[in-house]
């Protein structure tokens, strides 16, 4: 029984996983678009794509919000280093 009642608690936690996963990625996709979209602007008024103060005041932000909730920096910083990459590849389109 006892296994049983674990079983059960692991079932709920990684269904609670899955939809936390699910949402996050639903916001990367809209980050992405968003991204997009000002690329967009960025082409009609001939600014460059990159914006690398931009980006310095992002990794700032993702530093101070990753200590906040106890989250290896590294790791956030490797998560958006990749989204940061495909958004600017997108703003290429």
């Amino acid at each position: 029984a006892r296994y049983k009642n674990m079983n059960a608690k692991i079932v709920k936690f990684r269904a609670r996983i899955n939809k936390i996963d699910r949402a996050i990625i639903k916001k990367i996709a809209q980050r992405i678009f968003i991204a997009q979209e000002i690329g967009k602007i960025k082409k009609d008024v001939g600014l460059k794509l990159a914006d690398r103060q931009r980006e310095k005041e992002l990794s700032v932000l993702h530093i101070r919000w990753s200590r906040e909730f106890g989250i290896d920096v590294d790791l956030i910083k490797h998560i958006f280093t990749e989204i940061i990459n495909k958004s600017k590849s997108k703003q290429k389109l």
